[in-house]
């Protein structure tokens, strides 16, 4: 599993400034696709984002260093989670259907006790 879904970014957000994120964090050359899905009005984004990682290791790193962060200086009810996509590589043009998934293999079982959060159109 090498994709994760990063809630509650900030609704002007675009692929380039989670891009950016990404490389503030040390995390620039991790990763091989970032799709910010936009509300059908153009008007802002869907406050989450996909990003597929190169490796599983990446994806932790991730977790580690941006879950449960505050950026962009918003409130403290904007708060970004982390949550492991159960499912196919992001491919161009991917629709903003994945919901996070329950995982059986142990190593994500810590995932587990983050609140479900979904990405809604």
């Amino acid at each position: 599993m090498t994709t994760v879904m990063i809630n509650s970014i900030p609704c002007h957000y675009t692929e380039r400034d989670v891009e950016m994120l990404l490389e503030i964090v040390g995390l620039s050359h991790a990763y091989d696709r970032v799709l910010v899905p936009w509300a059908p009005s153009g008007e802002s984004n869907w406050r989450c984002a996909y990003v597929n990682f190169i490796e599983t290791s990446f994806v932790y790193a991730c977790y580690q260093r941006l879950d449960s962060r505050n950026i962009d200086g918003g409130s403290s009810a904007d708060v970004i989670t982390v949550h492991p996509v159960v499912g196919q590589r992001l491919e161009m043009g991917s629709p903003c259907t994945s919901r996070r998934q329950d995982v059986e293999d142990p190593r994500y079982q810590s995932w587990l006790t983050i609140p479900q959060r979904f990405c809604y159109a």
